[in-house]
């Protein structure tokens, strides 16, 4: 059971991280774009060829889940 209570805490501390993180990014997204608005300029500035390769969030994914994981686990088996 305390591998089940820690593969929850793992999963809600990966889904709280990837929530603060969308937020964050509407949120700085919500600004350029109202900054744009002021300057006067025109377009859109699409940089070909940038692109975010799966590895790093893939590791950084894993690493919220295992300390979430690792932090119930912990918390738990000291409890017993």
């Amino acid at each position: 059971m305390v591998y089940a209570k820690s593969f929850l805490v793992g999963v809600a501390a990966l889904v709280l991280a990837v929530t603060i993180v969308l937020a964050l990014a509407y949120g700085a997204l919500a600004i350029h774009v109202e900054i744009s608005a002021r300057s006067g300029d025109g377009g859109v500035g699409a940089v070909e060829g940038s692109w975010i390769p799966l590895w790093p969030l893939a590791a950084v994914a894993l690493s919220i889940f295992a300390a979430g994981f690792y932090w119930n686990f912990r918390r738990a088996r000291r409890h017993r």
